[in-house]
C-alpha cells in the first residue's frame, strides 16, 4: 500500500517536470520574427514591386477594383467623353428579337386524377 502511494508520488513529480521540459522546449516564435509576403511573382522574369516602375505586369493586391471595368470619369472632358461613348454604344446596337426560352421541363408536369372508390 505504502509502495503505490510512493510510486504515484515519484511518477506525479516526474510527470510534472516532463510537461515543464517540454513546455520550454516547443516554445512558439513571436509574430514579430515573421516576414510579411510582400511580393509574388511566378516566372524567370519577376522583379517585384520595386523592380518594375511601371507596374503594368503587377497588381496591387490591396486594390479589389476589377481591371477590366473601366475607371470612372475624373475629369469634365473625361465625363463629356464617357456620356458620348455610352450614347454611341446604345446608337450602334441593333435592336434583335428575343428568342423564347425553350422549356425542357414541359412534357414533365405530372396530370393529377381523381381517384374513384
Amino acid at each position: 500500500m505504502i509502495v503505490q502511494k510512493i510510486k504515484a508520488v515519484f511518477l506525479f513529480i516526474l510527470n510534472l517536470i516532463k510537461k515543464s521540459l517540454c513546455c520550454l522546449r516547443r516554445r512558439r516564435k513571436s509574430s514579430a520574427d515573421v516576414v510579411p509576403l510582400t511580393d509574388v511573382g511566378i516566372g524567370p522574369n519577376f522583379q517585384g514591386l520595386h523592380g518594375n516602375p511601371q507596374g503594368d505586369e503587377m497588381v496591387n493586391w490591396n486594390n479589389w477594383e476589377d481591371p477590366s471595368k473601366p475607371k470612372a470619369p475624373q475629369t469634365i472632358e473625361e465625363h463629356i467623353q464617357y456620356y458620348r461613348s455610352q450614347r454611341m454604344g446604345k446608337q450602334g446596337e441593333p435592336t434583335t428579337p428575343e428568342e423564347p426560352q425553350v422549356d425542357f421541363f414541359e412534357d414533365m408536369t405530372p396530370t393529377i386524377k381523381k381517384q374513384t372508390n
